[in-house]
């Protein structure tokens, strides 16, 4: 009788550990699209600014002016737009690269929230680049 005394609260233990892992797993695997998401969110908003700049210097004449409202989630620690690429770096301090074949000037962090960027198309010693001015 001693025996299944001691079965019934083991196997209790032993299901309670199993369900214990399966939440962990399953919370974890929403986390990571969670993180995906908000990744891809921040990205899409990126590419506005990519895929302007590329219209603007292949289409454009030097001097023309364009105006583009972007919204940074707040899981987005900061931007920062180099010559040729685009840094994103995340909250939880992960780092997205994205390259363009324009090139880009801008002096200014870009912050979380909604933002309105004015791009110009300047020219100088013959190479055509995008600078970018931050409103907001």
């Amino acid at each position: 009788m001693s025996k299944g005394v001691l079965e019934l609260p083991l196997q209790y233990i032993v299901a309670i550990i199993i369900a214990f892992l399966a939440v962990s797993a399953i919370s974890l695997a929403f986390y990571k699209t969670w993180k995906k998401y908000k990744i891809e969110e921040a990205k899409t908003e990126i590419h506005k600014i990519i895929n302007e700049g590329t219209i603007m210097a292949s289409q454009a004449e030097e001097g023309t002016k364009k105006s583009l409202e972007i919204n940074l989630g707040k899981e987005v620690n900061f931007v920062e737009i180099g010559e040729n690429y685009i840094k994103i770096v995340m909250k939880w301090r992960e780092n997205i690269f994205l390259s363009s074949n324009v090139k880009f000037r801008c002096e200014k962090i870009i912050y979380p929230g909604k933002k309105i960027l004015n791009l110009e198309l300047k020219k100088e010693d013959g190479e055509k680049y995008v600078e970018i001015q931050i409103e907001g």
